[in-house]
């Protein structure tokens, strides 16, 4: 979703103290191939959302059989989207 802070938090150079939200973080940072790491650029933080996204769908699929099959079955698709907090609007993201 739009201004995602875990995404913002995760473009930061910084490390969180929390074992839980680094592990979290470190999750996130492996999705932002070729982003910029700068949580105030508005266009990197769209960017980043969207990879994490697609990563997150992506580990979905790679970490659940019972999803897994589901989708392969078309009993379930995944929908990889953004939601903007200001209008509202959800866009699916190809």
């Amino acid at each position: 979703h739009e201004d995602c802070g875990a995404v913002k938090a995760s473009l930061g150079h910084g490390d969180p103290e929390s074992p839980n939200l680094l592990a979290l973080a470190e999750r996130i940072r492996g999705s932002f191939y070729g982003i910029e790491w700068d949580p105030k650029n508005e266009e990197a933080v769209y960017k980043a959302t969207i990879a994490n996204a697609k990563s997150s769908a992506a580990s979905l699929l790679a970490q659940s059989k019972v999803i897994r099959e589901a989708v392969l079955n078309g009993q379930v698709k995944i929908v990889v989207a953004y939601y903007s907090t200001e209008t509202g609007e959800v866009k699916k993201v190809e």
